[in-house]
């Protein structure tokens, strides 16, 4: 039988007796099976993904936040994240790399990590709110803050957490709120005006609740006997949907030429999330400037649009969260709040409107 070489394995020959040795050339360990045999190829894999799990080594002095920050980056809690969450941090982590006026020709990578406290966070935050607004400046502690907590048990960072006890900035008054519900008019006009692909990913939000990410990789194997059961990539609950009489029309008349549901009319590729924001948005900017939709559509409000109608309908918190999947039941109160409210003032008007009681005798 064949043997054929793999990559990334030394052979070293014993002068004396002509033996020949195996070692992995990433771990440095000798290699015990057989070559060439199915038990040998294990071995090899375990042990390259010991070295694929095995953090580099940081490039920055040790010590301070650049060092802290590279050991996060390598670490398997932040390679376990969601894609788009990644990038988010990521794109943090390197502004916070940038230089900046109060360090010329540095960033923070270089500061000493026990020379980061609160007073520096404070200003670095208000530094950010001015030059790039609230959001950014949470963004900033709140990375901060997650990086820092994920060091500590490792013994990376000692002393106090120096931006868990900073306030966050307010959302300015007079901005409207971000990711606002679709209404039922709204969703009818997307719908109606969506190319194939697109369509079926707004249907799938609209009616599952679920997140872009995992819209984007929904097989339509995860639909069975009109349940939809998905695993989520941000929070890793499992959710089991039952698929609304809407969702099931639309999908009824989508094309099945592709693994995935959301895909391409042409070639019937599944879309990247970049690209599918590029169709999604190019869509929305059209209907709005047409005068079809308001302002302030986003993908994600059709989950907080879902969430919304659930609580309008008189559903309690747990029964919304086992259909958005949301892990804490805290998360979904303010749909039921605000729903509340609302039937509320619809109580009091009715008895307004109905006119005063008659006095009793």
């Amino acid at each position: 039988m064949p043997v054929y070489r793999i990559k990334g394995i030394k052979r070293v020959r014993n002068p004396r007796t002509g033996a020949v040795y195996l070692y992995h050339r990433g771990t440095g360990k000798r290699l015990r099976q057989t070559e060439g045999t199915a038990a040998f190829l294990e071995e090899v894999a375990a042990l390259d993904r010991e070295v694929q799990d095995r953090p580099s080594e940081p490039k920055s002095p040790a010590g301070t936040w650049g060092w802290l920050r590279e050991l996060y980056l390598a670490s398997p809690k932040y390679a376990q994240l969601a894609p788009r969450t990644r990038k988010g941090y990521r794109t943090v982590l390197d502004y916070l790399a940038e230089p900046n006026p109060d360090r010329p020709g540095k960033g923070m990578n270089a500061v000493p990590l026990d020379r980061i406290d609160s007073p520096s966070v404070m200003r670095l935050r208000d530094a950010t709110h001015e030059r790039h607004g609230w959001r950014q400046a949470n963004l900033v502690l709140a990375v901060i803050s997650l990086v820092w907590n994920w060091g500590r048990p490792y013994g990376y960072v000692t002393g106090p957490n120096p931006a868990e006890k900073i306030p966050r900035i307010k959302r300015p008054r007079d901005k409207p709120a971000a990711n606002r519900p679709w209404t039922d008019d709204e969703l009818a006009a997307v719908l109606a005006a969506a190319p194939t692909g697109v369509r079926e990913a707004v249907a799938l939000g609209a009616y599952t609740g679920l997140r872009q990410g995992d819209v984007l990789a929904l097989p339509w194997s995860a639909i069975e006997d009109g349940w939809l059961r998905w695993r989520q990539s941000k929070t890793g609950e499992e959710v089991w949907i039952p698929v609304h009489r809407d969702l099931a029309a639309i999908l009824s008349r989508a094309e099945r030429r592709a693994t995935m549901i959301v895909a391409g009319a042409r070639d019937r590729r599944p879309y990247s999330g970049d690209g599918f924001r590029t169709l999604f948005f190019r869509l929305i900017r059209k209907l709005e400037a047409d005068g079809r939709i308001g302002h302030g559509l986003t993908f994600h409000g059709l989950r907080h649009g879902l969430a919304t109608r659930l609580a309008d309908a008189g559903a309690d918190d747990r029964t919304i969260a086992a259909i958005t999947g949301h892990k804490q039941v805290s998360m979904v109160q303010h749909y039921t709040r605000t729903a509340d409210k609302r039937r509320r003032a619809r109580a009091g008007m009715d008895l307004l409107e109905g006119g005063k009681p008659e006095d009793k005798p």
